[in-house]
């Protein structure tokens, strides 16, 4: 399964506020660990949720990840896979 999922600079864990009027950002880790797959590709580093996400670290970063003049948000991308021979 193939994800893109968007990760927006106005809400948690950037700020304090919950929602905007496009959602919330989600919670990754917890996506992926209720979802019976495994990660096999993404960097858990800027996927919201796993413990090595930094928000600081993302928001300093935000120029290499976005293009344009104004970033509001950003695109997590991950890969998940089902273990062969799992039903």
């Amino acid at each position: 399964m193939i994800l893109t999922i968007d990760l927006f600079y106005d809400l948690a864990p950037f700020t304090s506020r919950q929602s905007n009027i496009h959602g919330t950002n989600i919670d990754v880790k917890a996506l992926v660990d209720s979802s019976g797959l495994t990660l096999y590709l993404g960097d858990t580093a800027q996927l919201n949720g796993f413990p090595d996400f930094d928000a600081s670290q993302i928001l300093s970063n935000a120029t290499n990840f976005v293009q344009g003049d104004i970033a509001l948000n950003t695109v997590q991308a991950l890969v998940l896979t089902k273990t062969v021979g799992a039903v």
